[in-house]
């Protein structure tokens, strides 16, 4: 019988893995041991959650395991932070700025993750529509709020261009 680094079995160690996973006992033993009956697999899962061992390697990885609260968190500040922390502005050594990104898989993927969560999606879909002219407002606002005149903001965003990240270019249609 070999023994691992944290003390268990390899079978205590997989039955432990499948327990984090599914938040069964029954199925982890169902998924690590040969057992006949469910009465028989109920009974292994219930001695393995009271081994010392067992229940110590269990709480050591909750430890390094985010909480759905906590992720639930996250996704939602990332969901509700302001475009404007997803631009990126690139100036040259004389201050001409040469390239704009605006980057928003973060932002979309967590509207996405926090929508199906709230179960507000009917299926598992999601169509966002992006106008060219909703970007290029927008990014004209990032800029005057930087300084630029109107002019210059649109001069900047035209220098950018075919610059911009996401198949997202100002001006074109």
């Amino acid at each position: 019988m070999s023994i691992l680094e944290n003390g268990l079995t390899l079978k205590q160690d997989k039955f432990k893995e499948v327990y984090l996973a599914t938040g069964n006992g029954t199925e982890a033993a169902r998924q690590t041991y040969q057992a006949k009956s469910e009465n028989a697999l109920a009974v292994i899962a219930s001695q393995n959650l009271r081994k010392p061992k067992i229940v110590s390697a269990i709480k050591e990885r909750l430890k390094h395991i985010a909480t759905a609260d906590e992720v639930l968190g996250e996704t939602s500040e990332i969901a509700l932070a302001k475009w404007k922390e997803f631009v990126t502005v690139e100036m040259d050594d004389q201050g001409n700025q040469i390239k704009v990104q605006l980057k928003l898989n973060d932002k979309l993927k967590a509207l996405e993750m926090l929508a199906k969560h709230h179960r507000l999606l009917g299926n598992n879909d999601v169509t966002i529509n992006v106008t060219t002219e909703a970007v290029t407002a927008s990014a004209v606002q990032l800029l005057l709020a930087q300084g630029y005149n109107r002019d210059e903001a649109l001069q900047a965003l035209e220098r950018a261009g075919n610059a911009v990240e996401g198949e997202i270019v100002p001006g074109a249609e």
